[in-house]
């Protein structure tokens, strides 16, 4: 069998329209005039060439070491990748399974000179490719330093004025921005509860959406309603194909923008103080009360389960509770379970493993085996967004009414980050698991020692039913 493989990152889908078709028909051209009629295609669509995690790639490299693929048949050297290492290796494997590698553009020469001059083409696609880079980011800082902003980030409270680059204050957003800073100073209470508060009042963000915590905790603190956007404040730096790393610059390269402002400075930098007075009080209050706090997830939704404490005639009670039903997120059925309670059962299954000498690590390897892998997970990721692009570009064209394709649109997006999350999951499964030593247990007197332990435990899945608690590592 021959294989075909083409690739288009989503960036240069946006900066040229590089045409995957057009590389297949061009790779299609260019077997049929070396009689290779049985041939496969490969095809990676939106995904970017300087990193060698591809779902097509992936599956290619592995009919290689199956000695399955007698040709294969790319475009260009930057179709296979944009980085020059990941080009060796691959060009290696090739050659090490014994196949042809052909380019449409120019003849590939397995000769050490031949390898050379794919060293050089290779570097110096990876330059041109920098150089574009440093030029977009040099336009991009001019136009800042001119007081306009570098793109439109849809700041809730603001529409965007494209003629020149600025936000224009949406009068009915701004009142619920403003609402939002005046219960967090006036009531001091956390961004949970006025999360609840403005569900109540049936208040929702342009998608129709509740606030969450987060994103309310995000508006508190960007000092854009304040009047003043910064900008080269981060920077995404991609650290694999399915993960960015956000990455705060050095001050001197911050660029400020006037922008017009929805509260005074003295509404935002008071909300800034209260901010801080909560996260000091905070840090106080849960010292030392929950065992499992941020490493326990619901065993019926799988959610995360929050912990707090409820005063019931003169009493304090520490409960973990699903958070899906604060926000009505999904219905879960799930019942409050006892902190005191639980920690301790938890804690007695660790120092019971100890003490009977069993391998606790043994233990978390072999627990809740799962059968999909994470090659399975990237390659229906695939799908679901070829299925994705697919129904954007039939809205676009006509051919689907929007309200259709909305509806098909919103299941399919929600399943793709619920894949995404589970391959990211799985990845980190993984990783090398931080040990747990028997002696560790069994010497651990206070609860920092024991919360170090647990924290090494990835995850707890609980539920109550009835009087009992069902769980799992």
């Amino acid at each position: 069998m021959n294989a075909i493989y083409v690739r288009v990152s989503t960036e240069e889908q946006a900066r040229s329209g590089y045409s995957i078709d057009a590389q297949i028909m061009n790779c299609i051209d260019k077997a049929t005039s070396l009689a290779l009629y049985d041939y496969k295609i490969y095809r990676d669509d939106g995904y970017s060439g300087e990193f060698i995690e591809r779902p097509a790639l992936d599956i290619l490299r592995q009919d290689l070491r199956n000695g399955l693929i007698n040709h294969i048949i790319m475009y260009d050297p930057d179709r296979m990748a944009r980085v020059l290492d990941i080009q060796l290796q691959i060009a290696a494997e090739i050659e090490q399974a014994k196949a042809n590698l052909i380019f449409c553009t120019h003849d590939y020469d397995a000769s050490p000179e031949g390898k050379l001059f794919f060293m050089i083409r290779g570097a110096i696609s990876q330059f041109e490719k920098a150089k574009i880079r440093e030029r977009t980011m040099g336009g991009k800082k001019a136009k800042a330093r001119q007081g306009k902003l570098t793109f439109n980030d849809k700041l809730f409270g603001y529409d965007y004025d494209k003629d020149n680059s600025m936000y224009i204050v949406n009068e009915q957003d701004a009142e619920i921005v403003r609402l939002i800073f005046e219960t967090y100073i006036n009531k001091q209470i956390g961004v949970r509860q006025i999360s609840l508060e403005l569900r109540s009042l049936g208040i929702v963000n342009k998608s129709g959406k509740p606030f969450t915590p987060t994103h309310i905790h995000r508006m508190l603190c960007n000092e854009s309603y304040a009047g003043l956007k910064w900008s080269m404040m981060r920077y995404d730096k991609k650290i694999s194909q399915y993960k960015k790393k956000r990455i705060l610059r050095d001050k001197s390269e911050w660029i400020p923008i006037e922008v017009p402002a929805i509260v005074s400075r003295e509404v935002f930098n008071e909300a800034q103080k209260v901010m801080k007075n909560n996260s000091i009080i905070s840090k106080r209050n849960t010292k030392a009360e929950y065992l499992l706090r941020n490493i326990l997830k619901c065993g019926i939704c799988g959610y995360s389960m929050i912990a707090k404490t409820r005063n019931q005639k003169g009493h304090d009670y520490k409960y973990y509770y699903c958070s899906s039903k604060d926000f009505k997120i999904r219905e879960c059925h799930s019942k409050l379970i006892r902190a005191d309670v639980f920690d301790e059962m938890v804690w007695a299954k660790l120092y019971d493993f100890a003490k009977r000498k069993i391998d606790f690590n043994k233990v978390m390897k072999n627990v809740q085996v799962n059968s999909v892998t994470p090659d399975k997970l990237v390659i229906y990721l695939a799908a679901l967004r070829k299925k994705q692009a697919a129904l954007v570009k039939w809205a676009k064209d006509g051919i689907l009414e929007l309200d259709a394709a909305e509806r098909e649109l919103q299941p399919l997006s929600k399943e793709i980050a619920a894949t995404q999350q589970s391959l990211s999951k799985l990845r980190q499964k993984n990783k090398p698991a931080m040990l747990i030593s028997p002696d560790e247990i069994i010497e651990a007197k206070t609860f920092e020692q024991r919360r170090a332990i647990t924290l090494k435990i990835a995850t707890i899945y609980a539920r109550k039913t009835k009087n009992e608690i069902d769980w799992s590592f």
